[in-house]
């Protein structure tokens, strides 16, 4: 539809331009630390639409889609969206949902997962806390997070997003 492609031109600009603008984001905005920012449905779904992922692992969209797109900044994509123009959808906002999945697990039916559960949550709009979008992953191959990071930082994420 038109209205589809017009949101899928919206996500392709905001991929690539860069701007002083921020997005629409859900709960305290700008003061939300970067380590608990999360996808929305509306960000799952526009990603799916714009990228090839039928048959991809975690790991390949990670690879082939999510490390290029933000190759420039270096930095979480959750991030870079954060400093990209704001489009229809609130596509990143406090996290809500943790979620927990192996590398290789097929991209699709983890996002039908979300996607699901999007669907049957009463109240509020949610946002995953998923590590392809959520973690720099220029420095998790870079083994830049030391393992006091992962014992505190994230683990008290963890705590802080609340559902697994």
């Amino acid at each position: 539809s038109q209205r589809a492609a017009a949101a899928i031109q919206q996500f392709r600009e905001m991929a690539s331009v860069s701007s002083n603008k921020r997005p629409k984001l859900a709960g305290t905005g700008d003061a939300i630390p970067t380590h608990l920012l999360g996808v929305s449905a509306d960000f799952l779904r526009q990603f799916a639409v714009q990228h090839d992922v039928k048959g991809l692992t975690t790991q390949e969209v990670k690879d082939r889609y999510v490390k290029p797109m933000t190759e420039t900044l270096r930095c979480s994509l959750v991030r870079q969206l954060r400093n990209q123009p704001a489009s229809d959808g609130v596509l990143v906002g406090r996290a809500s949902v943790f979620v927990s999945h192996a590398w290789t697990y097929r991209f699709t039916d983890v996002m039908e997962v979300l996607l699901e559960h999007d669907r049957q949550r009463k109240g509020g709009k949610v946002f995953f806390w998923f590590d392809i979008f959520s973690v720099n992953q220029h420095s998790a191959d870079a083994r830049v997070h030391t393992s006091d990071w992962w014992r505190t930082t994230f683990q008290q994420s963890i705590v802080d997003i609340g559902e697994v």
